[in-house]
C-alpha cells in the first residue's frame, strides 16, 4: 500500500493536509513533526501541544480501522546552521522516506498565498526546499551512509494544496479542528498547557481576516 509521509507543524496547513489524508485516501499516513528547538520564542511548545489536542481528536473522530493505518512520529531539531524551517523539514521527510518499507511520497504544505508571495517578495517559488529533498534521497549512501537502502522508485515530494488559498484551507478545516491549530509565529506563553495568539503575526492576521 502506498504511503504518505506528512511533514506536520499542527498548524492549519499540514492538519488540513492530515485530514484530508485521512478522509479523501486509503494510504497509510505517517504524520511527522519536527520539533524546531531552536525558535528563540518557544513556537515549537505551542506546536507540540496542538500536535497533541489534534492527536486526541483523531482518536475520538476517525474509525478504529482507519486509525491503524495512520503514525504518528517526531524528531528534534536543536541546530543553529540554518534557519529556514523548510530546509529542515524536507531533509527529514527524506530520510523518513529511504526509511520507508513502502511505496511512499512526502507531503509539504504550502498554499497559493505562499507561492504568490514568495514570487513578488523574493522572486522565486517557496518549494526550492524540494530540492533538498531530491538531493537527499537520491544520495541517501552519502548524506547518511548505506544504512539506507535503494527505493526502485524514486520517492517525491507532493504540494497538495498550492492550488488552495489560506482562507479555502481555514474554511475546509471542521471548525473544531481548526481551533486546536496552532499558526501564531509569536506566542505568548502563560504556561505549558496555556498559549495565546499575538494577534500581530501574518499568521494571526491572515486568520482572523477569514474566521471574524
Amino acid at each position: 500500500m502506498k504511503k504518505a509521509i506528512l511533514g506536520w507543524s499542527g498548524g492549519i496547513d499540514s492538519t488540513y493536509n492530515l485530514w484530508y489524508l485521512i478522509n479523501e485516501t486509503d494510504y497509510l499516513i505517517q504524520a511527522h513533526h519536527v520539533l524546531l528547538a531552536l525558535n528563540k520564542n518557544q513556537r515549537w511548545r505551542a506546536e507540540l501541544y496542538a500536535c497533541e489536542r489534534i492527536k486526541e481528536y483523531i482518536k475520538n473522530n476517525v474509525s478504529a480501522k482507519r486509525q491503524k493505518d495512520i503514525t504518528f512520529t517526531h524528531s528534534k531539531y536543536v541546530s543553529h546552521c540554518t534557519t529556514v524551517d523548510q530546509d529542515i523539514v524536507m531533509f527529514t521527510l527524506a530520510q523518513m522516506a529511504l526509511v520507508s518499507d513502502h511505496d511512499c511520497f512526502a507531503v509539504y504544505s504550502i498554499t497559493k498565498d505562499d507561492v504568490e508571495r514568495a514570487m513578488t517578495e523574493r522572486g522565486y517559488y517557496p518549494w526550492v526546499g524540494s530540492k533538498i529533498f531530491k538531493i537527499a534521497t537520491r544520495n541517501g549512501d552519502f548524506v547518511w551512509g548505506n544504512r539506507f537502502k535503494k527505493h526502485e522508485i524514486e520517492p517525491q515530494v507532493r504540494f497538495m494544496i498550492k492550488h488552495l488559498y489560506k482562507k479555502e484551507v481555514i474554511k475546509l478545516l471542521p471548525k473544531e479542528l481548526l481551533d486546536l491549530t496552532w499558526s501564531c509565529r509569536e506566542p505568548i506563553i502563560k504556561s505549558e498547557e496555556e498559549f495565546v495568539e499575538c494577534g500581530k503575526c501574518r499568521a494571526c492576521i491572515e486568520k482572523q481576516e477569514v474566521i471574524k
